[in-house]
C-alpha cells in the first residue's frame, strides 16, 4: 500500500463526511449493518448516511438506495454483507471512486483475500478489515462499529488504540478509568490495510499524543520499524502488547540457537531493538496508556524508581514486585537518607521507604519526605503507594485523604518529575482518591501495573545506531554469498561456512578439513599437537551428540585410534551420513567456552544471541537476545547481563577479570552477517567460543549455518 494511499484513505476514514452503509436490511433491525446506522445517529455524526438495500426501502429512519450505481461520492463504506459479497461490492465502490471501506464480514476465502489485496493496490482504495468491530473516531463522534451500544460513550481524549482483536480493544478502553481516547480502531485480519499504516497516520494526527497497540502478527517488520520511527520523531509514546508469541508447535529448528532463541524471544529482541516497551497483558496496557496520558509531558528519564507506602508490609511487596517487573529501586543518597531519618524517626530508611512505620511523624512530615525523595538524583519517578480500591468504607478512604493531597502537592510543586500514585490492589479507583488528587497526578490500579507502566514511559528513545561499519563485506560479496547458499541444497560445507565468518572477522582455531586419517597426521606433524579431531559430514548438525568430536590428542597413535572411533560412532549412530573425511583443529585449553548465534524469521528478521557454551549450552539456558545488527557497544552490555559475564569479570576470583572486548566484536559482527544473510541463512551457531581469561582473545572452534532451504 503506498503512502498515498495510506493518507488519502485513512483521511476518509477519520471525521468523513459522507458515510455509505451496505447491508442494513428493513427487516431484521438486529443486523450489524443496522447496528452501525443506529451508532452513528445516536453519535449525532454530522455527516451524511447514506443505505444501500435492494428494496429501496426506509432503514432506521432513512431513505434507502437500490444499487451503489446510485450513490453520490461518499468518504467510506461499511460492508455488513456475507463475505461472498464483498469483492464484488468492493470493485463497484472503486468504480464509483470511493477511497475507502470498512469490511467487519468474516470468512473469506485465501483467493478473496487475495483479490482485496489486488483491488486495494490497482485503485488505491484503502480497504480496512476484514473479520474486524471497526473503527471509532472518538474526537469526532464517528463510529464506524458494527455492536450497538459499545465503547460509544468512551470520553475524549488523547489514546490511540490499534488492536487487532475487537475484544482487546473493548477491555482496554474499558479499563482507562481516568484516561479519554482519540480513535479505537480494531484491525481484524488485516490483509490490505495494516497496524503500521495507522500507526504512521497516527503520529500525524493532533488529536492523539499516545499510542497503544495489540498485535498479533507483523507481517511486515520493515513497514513497522517505519511507522514507530514517525511516533518517535513526533514525539509520541508507543506502547505494544503482543499476543500468540508463545505459540506451541514452532517450526523445528537444527542448530542449538534455535532452540533457545524461540519465537517469543525473538519478538522480544525485535521490540527491544526498536525500544517499544512490551506489556504482558490487558491491564498492564490499560494501566501504562491512562500514566502516559496523564503524565503528559512528564518524561521519565530512567528505570530508577522511589517507593514510599504507608506500610511496611507494601514497602515488602513493592520491593518485590518491582524486581519482577525489571524496574531498580536505588539507594538513597546520605544528604537524602538524613533528610528523611529526620521527618521519620524510628524508620529503617530504605527504598522502598515505609513512612507510616514512625509514631511521632506528622502530615507534614510526610510532604517533606516525598519532597526530599524527589530531590534525589537518582529517581527517576516517584511511586506512592497508598489504598484507592473503589470497595473501601468512608472511614477508610478518609484515612488515605492526607497522604493523598501530599502527593498531589509535591505534584504540582515538581512539574516535570513523574509522581504517580498506585492502589495497593488492582481493583477499580476510588472516586474520591481521584477527586483529592485533582488530575495532577495518575493514580493507577496496583503497583506492579504501576512499575510496568514506569518502565514503558522510559522507553520511546531517539535511536542511536551508528551505521555500517565499513570493515564489512561489500555488498557485491554479500550477493556471492547468498547466491552460493541459496545453490547448497545439500547442506553448506565447513569451507564455504568458515569463508563467510572469515569475510565478517570471525575466524576459526587452525584447522583442515582433509579426507584421510594420513592427511590429518601430516597436519598433526606440521602444526603440532595437540589436537582435536572431528567427522566432517554435512549430514550432521551437531557431532559431539553422535561421537564425531575427539579431544587433547597428543600424538599419531592416539590420533589414528580416535579416527577409528570416530568412524565406529558414525557407523553405529549416523549411518547414513555422508561422510566427507575429517577436521582437525588445534586444542586450545584453558579458556572459557561462550556460544554465539542466531536464528532468522522470515517476519521479524534476526534475532542474535549470546552466553554460556559448550555442549551443556540449552540446559545452562544463559542466553541474552537482540535483534540484528547492533555495535559491539550493544553485544557488550548484553554479556553483562549473563552468567557468562559474571564469570569474565572475575566472580569469586575463580578467574582473573577478563576484558569483554574481544567477544562483544565478534557478536556484533555476527549481527550484520545476520542482518546481510538472514533471507538465506535460517540459523547459525558458534559453539563454543573460546575466551582467554584475562586478555579476552577469542577463538571459534566450531560453527554451522544453516540454509533456509535447509533448515
Amino acid at each position: 500500500m503506498t503512502l498515498t494511499q495510506v493518507k488519502t484513505g485513512i483521511g476518509s476514514l477519520f471525521a468523513p463526511g459522507s458515510v455509505a452503509v451496505i447491508g442494513a436490511s428493513s427487516r431484521r433491525p438486529d443486523g450489524a449493518g443496522n447496528q452501525i446506522i443506529r451508532n452513528l445517529q445516536q453519535a449525532d455524526f454530522a455527516g451524511k448516511i447514506h443505505v444501500i438495500n435492494p428494496s429501496g426501502s426506509v432503514i432506521e429512519g432513512l431513505q434507502s438506495v437500490s444499487s451503489i450505481a446510485e450513490l453520490p461520492h461518499v468518504d467510506v463504506a461499511v460492508l455488513a454483507l456475507p463475505a461472498s459479497a464483498v469483492v464484488t461490492t468492493l470493485r463497484e465502490l472503486a468504480d464509483q471512486g470511493c477511497p475507502a471501506a470498512v469490511v467487519p464480514s468474516v470468512g473469506l476465502s485465501a483467493d478473496d483475500q487475495n483479490a482485496v489485496v489486488e483491488l486495494a493496490n490497482s485503485t488505491g482504495m484503502f480497504i480496512h478489515g476484514p473479520n474486524c468491530m471497526g473503527i471509532i473516531d472518538v474526537s469526532a463522534a464517528t463510529p464506524l462499529w458494527i455492536d450497538e451500544g459499545i465503547l460509544m460513550d468512551l470520553p475524549v481524549g488523547d489514546i490511540s488504540l490499534v488492536s487487532q482483536s475487537g475484544s482487546a480493544a473493548i477491555f482496554v478502553a474499558r479499563s482507562t478509568s481516568s484516561a479519554g481516547f482519540s480513535k479505537v480502531i480494531s484491525t481484524g485480519n488485516e490483509v490490505s490495510a495494516t497496524t503500521a499504516d495507522y500507526i504512521s497516520w497516527l503520529a500525524t494526527d493532533p488529536d492523539t499524543k499516545v499510542i497503544g497497540v495489540v498485535v498479533e502478527s507483523i507481517p511486515d517488520t520493515a513497514a513497522f520499524s517505519r511507522a514507530v520511527s514517525k511516533v518517535r520523531d513526533a514525539g509520541k509514546p508507543l506502547v505494544a502488547l503482543k499476543v500468540g508469541r508463545t505459540v506451541k508447535g514452532a517450526q523445528a529448528t537444527t542448530a542449538h540457537t534455535g532452540a533457545i532463541l524461540s519465537s517469543s524471544e525473538a519478538y522480544d529482541a525485535y521490540f527491544e531493538h526498536l525500544d517499544v516497551p512490551l506489556v504482558g497483558d490487558y491491564d498492564e496496557l490499560a494501566t501504562t496508556l491512562e500514566c502516559l496520558s496523564d503524565l503528559r509531558e512528564r518524561r521519565v528519564a530512567g528505570t530508577g524508581i522511589g517507593v514510599i507506602t504507608i506500610s511496611g508490609g507494601q514497602a515488602a511487596l513493592a520491593a518485590d514486585l518491582a524486581e519482577q517487573v525489571g524496574v531498580d529501586l536505588p539507594a538513597f543518597n546520605s544528604e537524602v537518607r538524613s533528610t528523611l531519618a529526620e521527618h521519620l524517626p524510628g524508620v529503617l530508611i530504605h527504598n522502598p521507604l515505609d513512612a507510616g512505620g514512625s509514631v511521632s511523624a506528622t502530615d507534614d512530615d510526610y510532604r517533606q519526605s516525598l519532597a526530599a525523595v524527589v530531590a534525589d538524583p537518582s529517581i527517576d519517578a516517584l511511586v506512592v503507594v497508598l489504598d484507592a480500591q473503589e470497595s473501601l468504607s468512608s472511614v477508610e478512604i478518609a484515612y488515605e485523604e492526607e497522604y493523598y493531597r501530599a502527593a498531589a502537592e509535591i505534584s504540582r510543586a515538581n512539574p516535570d518529575f513523574p509522581v504517580v500514585i498506585a492502589s495497593s490492589s488492582s481493583m477499580s479507583i476510588h472516586q474520591s482518591a481521584r477527586e483529592w488528587v485533582g488530575g495532577s497526578l495518575p493514580v493507577l490500579r496496583g503497583m506492579r501495573n504501576a512499575f510496568v507502566a514506569l518502565r514503558a514511559a522510559s522507553k520511546n528513545r531517539p535511536s542511536e545506531n551508528s551505521g555500517r561499519p565499513a570493515v564489512l563485506p561489500a555488498p557485491d560479496e554479500v550477493e556471492r554469498f547468498a547466491a552460493e547458499i541459496r545453490s547448497q541444497s545439500q547442506g553448506l560445507s565447513a569451507d564455504f561456512s568458515r569463508g563467510i565468518l572469515a569475510a565478517y572477522g570471525i575466524r576459526m582455531v587452525a584447522s583442515s578439513v582433509v579426507e584421510t586419517i594420513d592427511e590429518a597426521a601430516a597436519w598433526a606433524v606440521a602444526h603440532g599437537y595437540p589436537v582435536v579431531l572431528k567427522v566432517e559430514s554435512r549430514d550432521i548438525a551437531h557431532r559431539s551428540d553422535i561421537g564425531g568430536v575427539v579431544l587433547g590428542i597428543q600424538n599419531d597413535e592416539e590420533l589414528r585410534a580416535a579416527g577409528r572411533r570416530i568412524q565406529e560412532n558414525i557407523a553405529r549412530n549416523a549411518p547414513l551420513a555422508n561422510i566427507q573425511g575429517f577436521e582437525i583443529q588445534e586444542q586450545i585449553d584453558a579458556a572459557i567456552e561462550a556460544f554465539a548465534g542466531f536464528v532468522s524469521d522470515a517476519r521479524i528478521g534476526q534475532t542474535v544471541g549470546l552466553g554460556m557454551g559448550g555442549t551443556l549450552v540449552e540446559i545452562l539456558e544463559d542466553t541474552a537476545r537482540s535483534h540484528a545488527p547492533f555495535d559491539a557497544a550493544k553485544a557488550a552490555g548484553m554479556i553483562e547481563t549473563t552468567r557468562l559475564g559474571k564469570v569474565l569479570s572475575g566472580y569469586r576470583n575463580l578467574l582473573p577479570p577478563t576484558t569483554t572486548e574481544p567477544f562483544a566484536d565478534l557478536v556484533s559482527r555476527l549481527s550484520w552477517l545476520a542482518s546481510d544473510l538472514g533471507e538465506d541463512l535460517a540459523e547459525a551457531d558458534l559453539n563454543p567460543v573460546l575466551i582467554e581469561p584475562a586478555t579476552g582473545r577469542v577463538r571459534l572452534v566450531d560453527c554451522l549455518l544453516v540454509g533456509r532451504s535447509q533448515a
